[in-house]
């Protein structure tokens, strides 16, 4: 009797990479109608750099920003620019989306313009390890 071990490369290899590839395309398809919906509801307005702090890492940098909200409120927010924002320093004018329901989820430009590429990267590698993995395992190849 020839019983299959479900450890064994056969069975293993193959549900790691489809959920790995499904796990990527929700994550991405979640991530885009998340930046979707709040450029939906945005109000876009001009705000100054209050402090701007460089981070160990670049992802770690917060800028601080005050601005005016649709009713003339003045608030103020923080957020992480990311490398592809041009350095900020104290006293800038911005343009940026912020949130009327909550002020402090504050973008500067467009969140669409950042999110975007690297989303579709990941949509991109999650499709492919489907792909290739039912390729795959309607061609009959060995896992090992």
């Amino acid at each position: 009797m020839n019983r299959k071990n479900f450890l064994s490369n056969e069975f293993l290899v193959p549900a790691f990479t489809l959920v790995v590839g499904l796990v990527l395309i929700g994550f991405s398809v979640m991530r885009g109608v998340e930046t979707e919906s709040f450029v939906e509801r945005a109000e876009q307005t001009t705000g100054t750099v209050l402090e701007a702090k460089d981070g160990v890492l670049v992802w770690s940098a917060v800028v601080t920003v005050e601005f005016r909200d649709a009713d003339g409120a003045l608030c103020t927010a923080k957020f992480e620019p990311g490398k592809e924002t041009t350095p900020l320093k104290k006293g800038d004018a911005v343009s940026l989306l912020y949130d009327p329901a909550d002020r402090s989820s504050v973008y500067v430009g467009d969140p669409r313009h950042r999110r975007y590429p690297v989303l579709g990267i990941y949509f991109l590698i999650g499709a492919g390890l489907i792909f290739f993995t039912v390729r795959r395992l309607r061609d009959g190849t060995s896992w090992d």
